[in-house]
């Protein structure tokens, strides 16, 4: 069974008179068609609950002062000084959006006299 290209099918449409290819424009308008989503929809990647790290932070940043710290909820993954070094450690821990924060040492307290 010979397989006719698209081409060849619009040649001979072409081909018919205007009466017939009216004719096969209503014919193909009352086809039934297949509704093909616009969009594909997934269900929304959950985001862990931020709150443990941030009250791990309030509790323990100050003996990390002018580092970059790695936690997952309320445990401590990694520390150091280097961006790239908690990155890495981040990366392979496997944990699932790691907060990654760096922690700035308090500010000094000026001098004033009186």
């Amino acid at each position: 069974m010979a397989v006719a290209t698209v081409e060849q099918i619009l040649e001979e449409i072409t081909a018919l008179p205007a009466r017939e290819q009216f004719r096969l424009r209503i014919l193909l308008d009352q086809q039934p068609r297949k509704k093909e989503p616009l969009a594909k929809f997934v269900d929304p990647i959950p985001v862990p609950d931020q709150r443990p790290a941030m009250q791990w932070l309030a509790d323990h940043s100050h003996e990390y002062p002018d580092q970059w710290v790695v936690l997952d909820g309320d445990r401590l993954i990694a520390h150091s000084a280097d961006y790239e070094e908690i990155r890495a450690a981040a990366k392979a821990s496997g944990v699932y959006l790691p907060m990654i924060t760096f922690v700035e040492a308090p500010a000094e307290r000026p001098f004033v006299r009186v």
